[in-house]
């Protein structure tokens, strides 16, 4: 009967991510054993390759963000209270997860459906996914003329820009050093004004049917 494995995939994960954070986007796999305490070759035999392991890492820690964000949407009845907070949050999870954040930044979604390991672009490829339907739920509760069913490319694009890339724009530079708190009002200023100017657009466009 085979021995238990001493450290499960999450983790050797943790451990990436701990590496990571350490030694910066050139960590090896030899760090990463270093930091869990155990052979390199172990790693690799649960993770075919670094890129396997860090892309895996980047998968994690972005559905750990979505989860999160889902949870602040739970809270809330109100679509745009829901929106503005989960926009708020994307900076404060940033702000006490460091590591995490800083694991997030080594990949793009698009770089690894299209270059990362086979294994992991189906489920890069599909990772945003839920995350787009909640806020496309989101959206057609706090503007109701929008029409039903199937999400407009264009509205859902502007909400997941202003929701989740703009506030992403504003603390990537900043990430690995402190984020200020009013980065925070920034982020409520602008998710504001972007969901007021986004009802100016769609209410001009059903005028002009």
């Amino acid at each position: 009967m085979p021995r238990p494995a001493k450290f499960d995939s999450n983790q050797i994960l943790d451990a990436a991510r701990a590496a990571l954070s350490r030694y910066g986007r050139g960590v090896t796999m030899q760090e990463v054993s270093e930091e869990i305490g155990i052979p390199f070759g172990s790693i690799y035999h649960r993770f075919g390759s670094r890129e396997d392991l860090l892309g895996s890492l980047w998968i994690r820690e972005i559905n750990r963000l979505h989860a999160h964000l889902f949870a602040i949407i739970d809270q809330f009845d109100d679509p745009q209270e829901a929106l503005r907070a989960t926009a708020v949050a994307v900076v404060r999870y940033t702000r006490d997860n460091p590591e995490s954040a800083f694991a997030m930044t080594m990949f793009s979604q698009a770089r690894l459906v299209a270059e990362g390991p086979e294994n992991l672009r189906e489920e890069a490829s599909g990772i945003n996914d839920a995350f787009l339907g909640r806020l496309w739920e989101l959206t057609l509760r706090h503007f109701p003329t929008l029409a039903p069913g199937s999400p407009d490319p264009e509205v859902l694009g502007y909400v997941f820009t202003v929701v989740l890339q703009l506030p992403y724009g504003l603390i990537r530079p900043r990430i690995g050093k402190d984020i200020p708190d009013w980065f925070d009002d920034i982020v409520c200023a602008s998710i504001n004004a972007g969901l007021d100017a986004l009802g100016t657009r769609l209410a001009h466009a059903a005028a002009n049917r």
